[in-house]
């Protein structure tokens, strides 16, 4: 991973057999934006990693993945996060609060999440400027 190590962006796209996210992504330190798309079996993001530089998170056609780990609260620099086209995400972590530096939340065609949003979890995103379409 030494010669990672500089990485600013990562694109996963149309990654079939991709199911979970790499361990060493953890690793990636001066890792600032996330793109993940069309990766239909990709069913969760990893407990654990120290990407304390990422400033955008994007997840689009991600089909398979339910819920985000609760790490998402220590991604302390993240600005942006995107989310398009995941049918079955249900729920977005407690720790989306504590994302201070958080500046748009941006949810499309995500119709469990969409529906929490308007009932139970409005608590968990009252601070942030959303886009709910």
């Amino acid at each position: 991973m030494k010669n990672l190590a500089a990485l600013k962006s990562l694109t996963l796209l149309v990654c079939n057999g991709l199911e979970i996210l790499p361990e060493w992504l953890g690793q990636l330190n001066s890792l600032e934006e996330i793109s993940i798309g069309s990766c239909a079996n990709l069913t969760s993001l990893p407990e654990s990693m120290n990407l304390a530089a990422v400033r955008k998170l994007m997840l689009i056609e991600c089909k398979g993945l339910v819920t985000l780990p609760g790490l998402l609260g220590q991604l302390t620099s993240l600005e942006e996060i995107l989310i398009g086209d995941c049918p079955n995400l249900t729920c977005l972590p407690e720790s989306i609060r504590s994302l201070s530096a958080l500046k748009l939340l941006k949810i499309v065609w995500c119709p469990r999440l969409i529906v929490r949003f308007h009932r139970e979890d409005a608590y968990k995103i009252r601070h942030i400027p959303i886009g709910l379409l």
